[in-house]
């Protein structure tokens, strides 16, 4: 399978679960971020899977390789900040839904 195919993938995948997983939006003031939380977190799982082990690493391979792709990706320190608030997504509990502690 070529990266291109597991990113879509990937992305499809999390398309799907994202909304058994939160049922409200997260954010509920300020500007909508550039990228949606789909894009953030498939970005993260492909560079996991690809073994990159930082944000910076995830950020420098799609910027240089797929910045097509997600032409908003945007600055690093946004991403950073991105990935950080999507913590409560990653530490869902096992039910489906977003732990409220």
């Amino acid at each position: 399978m070529s990266t291109e195919e597991f990113i879509i993938i990937v992305y499809l995948i999390i398309e799907e679960i994202y909304p058994t997983i939160v049922s409200e939006p997260l954010r509920k003031r300020g500007f909508p971020p550039a990228l949606t939380d789909i894009e953030i977190i498939t970005m993260q799982i492909v560079g996991e899977c690809l073994k990159m082990d930082t944000d910076k690493s995830i950020w420098m391979f799609f910027k240089n390789n797929y910045l097509s792709w997600f032409p908003h990706l945007g600055s690093y320190p946004n991403f950073c900040k991105h990935c950080a608030n999507l913590w409560q997504v990653y530490w869902s509990n096992s039910n489906g839904h977003l732990n409220e502690s």
